[in-house]
């Protein structure tokens, strides 16, 4: 549809079946979209996408709006944007309420605009359609809209057609498009441009009952009942036979063009600082009144800790481990070939020294940082060179960490990878600081979201598996599984050291 006040009367539809380029021409005249072949013209003069931005607004078939706001906020948001009016000062109450009225928002200004489907209290469809309309008005620009009607019933969308009507008659040029409109808001038009599929012209001329529309379709033996909807007569025509309705196409006379779009001022009502202020008076609500999206980023950097704490103190278990034993290999070798002491003798004897160095720190790090209490396994690796060695230590945790369970849980894992997590230590690891971290507490979660306390989330959120019934067991579990892992490290480590010094 398209409605302009330059003569009288104002209101011109565009209309056509799906495919026949509708929105196509509404993106590419808005500036929204750049047209692969031909040329676009604006009044006589070449089109430039800047230009259309700021003498019109486009608005889209999804209403995008802020959830979080009343619809009141939401204009006087609008208008502080659009005209640089402060939020609170008489010219900007002025326009709130003239908007209010023009679009029937008056009896909902304080209803939040909320999320479809959401289940809370909020602006209905209508509502919300008209709201967005209102919002791209409060600086008077030209208005692009893309199927403003679209799932609206027939008393929302006639209240919008009304409105676009008034606006129009006011000066205001809007451009909307229109699928199949019902026989009463088709015939609140004066003039209707009909495309067929493929985006030929098939009529433009006047709508009224009895008019144009109705004798092209009598001609090709399509006659409409007086209580029928011209425009479904239409697109059936347009879909059986296009070719009939093409050939009856009058060849309306072009109009001279109108005179070129002024772009004088500046490109934005309010300042760059102005703009920012508004944006944090607009986040700072969104964090009030959406406090989950809070507890998003502070649950979201809890996990993350239990991450780096696992990454963190697997690499600083493994890699002094490492240092301590190459500069001593040479040494140990050539005291073992000259028999000053068992082979076996040397790895549990470094074991034992070093244990309290591997153990304490780490206990020391988890009490301050989590408050939590455990042995932590270690893997020892021996490798030729100094530089070998520091490269291999990470390497060999990066795919334990991957199978861990963090990134991807066990359960969403293909079997080709499934059967690896029972002999990743880091599977163990992350059971049992996920179990630390989040058993025995609560949380004020939406209702019906079930995550209530730490158990749901481990069960339903991070799918851990439950082994016993009881978080606190399967707790002790993993770490008697990594107690397990520790023993069979050092007993291979003795095995692969005792071999290598042999040699």
């Amino acid at each position: 549809m398209m409605f302009r006040a330059t003569s009288a009367p104002p209101s011109v539809a565009v209309m056509g079946p799906s495919g026949s380029g509708k929105t196509t021409l509404l993106l590419c005249v808005s500036g929204a979209a750049a047209p692969t072949s031909g040329r676009v013209e604006v009044n006589g003069a070449p089109f430039d996408a800047g230009t259309m931005r700021r003498v019109a607004s486009f608005v889209p078939q999804d209403d995008l709006l802020t959830p979080c706001l009343t619809v009141e906020e939401s204009l006087r948001e609008a208008v502080l944007f659009k005209t640089g009016h402060a939020a609170d000062s008489l010219e900007c109450d002025q326009k709130v309420n003239e908007l209010a009225e023009r679009f029937g928002l008056v009896d909902c200004l304080s209803t939040p605009v909320g999320r479809p489907g959401e289940g809370k209290r909020g602006a209905s469809g209508g509502q919300r359609r008209r709201l967005s309309v209102a919002l791209e008005l409060c600086g008077d620009p030209s208005l692009f809209l893309d199927e403003p009607t679209s799932g609206l019933d027939a008393v929302a969308t006639m209240s919008l057609v009304r409105s676009l009507q008034a606006l129009a008659r006011r000066g205001v040029c809007c451009v909307a498009v229109i699928h199949q409109p019902s026989a009463a808001a088709f015939f609140a038009f004066d003039r209707l441009l009909l495309l067929r599929a493929g985006g030929s012209l098939v009529y433009e001329g006047p709508v009224a009952p009895g008019a144009q529309p109705a004798k092209m379709l009598a001609d090709i033996g399509r006659p409409v009942h007086e209580l029928a909807n011209p425009a479904d007569a239409m697109f059936d025509a347009l879909t059986e036979d296009p070719d009939a309705l093409t050939r009856r196409l009058p060849a309306p006379p072009l109009p001279p063009p109108p005179p070129p779009i002024s772009t004088s001022g500046p490109r934005y009502a309010l300042s760059l600082p102005g703009q920012i202020r508004a944006h944090c008076v607009r986040n700072a609500r969104a964090m009030v009144r959406e406090p989950i999206l809070a507890r998003m980023r502070i649950g979201s950097r809890t996990i993350s800790l239990l991450l780096f704490t696992m990454v963190f103190l697997a690499l600083t278990s493994a890699l002094p481990v490492v240092l301590s034993v190459l500069p001593e290999i040479h040494v140990t070798q050539k005291e073992v070939r000259n028999c000053w002491y068992r082979p076996t003798s040397y790895t549990p004897a470094k074991f034992i020294v070093e244990t309290p160095l591997l153990v304490i720190p780490p206990l020391l790090y988890l009490a301050i940082v989590g408050n939590v209490d455990g042995p932590h396994a270690r893997q020892q690796r021996v490798a030729p060179t100094m530089q070998l060695a520091v490269l291999s230590a990470p390497g060999s945790i990066m795919p334990m960490m991957l199978l861990s369970g963090f990134f991807v849980n066990q359960r969403d894992m293909t079997w080709v990878f499934r059967w690896a997590t029972y002999i990743d230590y880091l599977n163990y690891v992350w059971q049992a600081l996920a179990i630390a971290g989040l058993q025995d507490r609560t949380y004020n979660a939406p209702p019906g979201a079930g995550l209530d306390t730490g158990e749901q989330v481990l069960k339903t959120r991070l799918k851990l598996p439950d082994y016993t019934g009881s978080w606190k067991k399967n707790y002790w579990v993993n770490i008697g599984i990594l107690a397990g892992f520790i023993l069979f490290f050092r007993a291979a480590a003795v095995v692969v050291v005792a071999r290598r010094l042999s040699r």
